[in-house]
């Protein structure tokens, strides 16, 4: 079995990805649609929109399988990733790339393989539309165009989504973004027994920096925090501004353990030492109780509540 190897801009590639603020969401019938279509259109009983991310290719829509997670290293779609092109195979257990893969060799059974990559709006390649079968076949010049006409369809909802759930000033989720994320992370963290927690932060003395600086200052300051946010956190938490100077973080920690991001971005926040502000910020933690938070709305207006008395506190 041949592993695909990375392509060169893979970290740019990577952070791409991210930033549509699309993997492990819930199902959407805008993707739903087209994989359906392309089921029947080709008459094959497998189709799956797949993204690539560094160690995995998760399904955002997936017909004909149960499975929505792969290795990335077993995947097919990793040599689309790194050719940039389409990839037709016509019998997999007789290509030398593939022929002693566990998903030739055993179940699904996979023989036939054709992936066209998906694009994100800045041109990177991200996931693949791909059609498989259990028996082998062949593809028509006709019927690749028509996959690839397909994939562009796929690459113009990932664009909108994108649009739809990213903060325009800043890059990261916005509320929308945070809240279709959100609704699969924590029925996650339900299901697994695991412990989640929501920051949620304001920025002290805002206003005035408007006021004193003007708009275009106070909008360096909003993407200064987010770029901080970014580092000071994980990849794996979720990140949005809400909304104004309201910024959030969803993470699977504790209480006690969120203590060193939190310093981190206290940190990052300080060496902006060029800078005509001083960002400095209120924190309120509110750890994930599913019987306590039926929605994500309560869960950050309990986080919501903890900053209030921060702030109360701090004034005695």
């Amino acid at each position: 079995m041949k592993v695909a190897d990375r392509p060169v801009n893979e970290t740019q590639r990577l952070m791409t990805l991210r930033g549509l603020n699309i993997l492990d969401t819930i199902p959407e019938e805008r993707f739903d649609r087209i994989t359906r279509l392309a089921k029947m259109v080709f008459g094959v009983p497998i189709v799956v929109i797949n993204l690539v991310d560094s160690e995995r290719t998760w399904a955002k829509s997936v017909r004909g399988l149960e499975l929505t997670d792969a290795p990335r290293d077993l995947s097919f779609c990793g040599h689309v990733i790194n050719d940039d092109a389409s990839l037709v195979i016509t019998d997999a257990s007789v290509d030398e790339r593939f022929h002693d893969n566990p998903y030739v060799r055993q179940d699904p059974s996979v023989r036939f393989y054709a992936g066209a990559p998906l694009h994100a709006a800045d041109g990177q390649p991200v996931g693949t539309l791909c059609l498989l079968d259990r028996q082998p076949r062949e593809l028509t010049a006709e019927q690749l165009r028509v996959l690839h006409d397909l994939a562009t369809m796929v690459e113009d909802e990932l664009t909108s989504v994108q649009v739809a759930t990213s903060d325009p000033l800043t890059g990261i989720s916005n509320r929308r973004g945070f809240e279709l994320l959100t609704e699969t992370a924590l029925p996650l963290t339900r299901r697994l027994g695991g412990t989640s927690i929501l920051l949620l932060f304001d920025l002290d003395g805002f206003k005035p920096i408007n006021d004193v600086h003007g708009h275009a200052v106070g909008d360096r300051a909003l993407v200064d925090f987010a770029n901080c946010m970014l580092k000071a956190f994980r990849n794996a938490d979720v990140i949005a501004r809400l909304g104004g100077d309201e910024f959030c973080v969803l993470g699977a920690a504790t209480e006690a353990q969120i203590a060193v991001p939190v310093a981190r971005l206290r940190d990052h926040l300080a060496q902006l030492t060029d800078r005509p502000y001083r960002l400095s910020f209120s924190v309120g933690a509110a750890t994930y109780v599913p019987d306590q938070h039926r929605t994500i709305a309560e869960l950050v207006a309990a986080a919501d509540r903890a900053m209030f008395e921060q702030k109360r506190n701090r004034k005695r």
